[in-house]
């Protein structure tokens, strides 16, 4: 609610649950209608849609996995806060991938301070934006071409050792 004219965006999985995030929402003094749900789409509208984001806020201690990848390649910056689980690393592992350690955070004050920030410091906000465009498109985690050619190498390794 620090956020003036800012929304969550949701997905919508059943009627109950946005019933009761609303409800949540607004015993805690945010607007219901500040609470945005999307429905399912197919795959092509679902990335089109991802770039219309400013920020992707993921969750813990179960971070987003694909939707987070997605997010990224659609150029949607990606805060999350690292834990100690597997699932609670996958984000800070796709963000350390493309270098924007930046992004990951240790604890809930870093998490809602550096959330502040993206969204008031506008120069930050855009220089982060363009290091993540940039990145996408030059760093390793989305190029396909380089990972196929890894992993054709370590099957080749892997045959050549058990034939020695």
């Amino acid at each position: 609610s620090k956020v003036e004219n800012s929304v969550l965006w949701l997905f919508e999985s059943n009627i109950w649950a946005k019933q009761n995030l609303i409800k949540e929402a607004e015993n805690r003094g945010v607007a219901g209608n500040r609470l945005i749900f999307a429905n399912q789409l197919s795959h092509s509208n679902h990335l089109s849609r991802l770039k219309l984001a400013d920020l992707f806020l993921d969750t813990f201690n179960y971070n987003g996995h694909t939707t987070v990848s997605e997010s990224l390649w659609a150029g949607t910056p990606v805060i999350t806060k690292i834990g100690k689980s597997f699932s609670a690393r996958v984000a800070a592992s796709l963000l350390n991938a493309i270098d924007m350690p930046d992004l990951i955070v240790k604890n809930n004050n870093d998490y809602i301070n550096l959330v502040l920030d993206m969204s008031f410091n506008k120069e930050k906000f855009y220089k982060i934006k363009t290091k993540l465009t940039g990145n996408v498109k030059t760093k390793p985690l989305f190029n396909t071409t380089q990972y196929t050619q890894n992993l054709e190498t370590v099957f080749k390794n892997i045959i050549s050792d058990l034939y020695k």
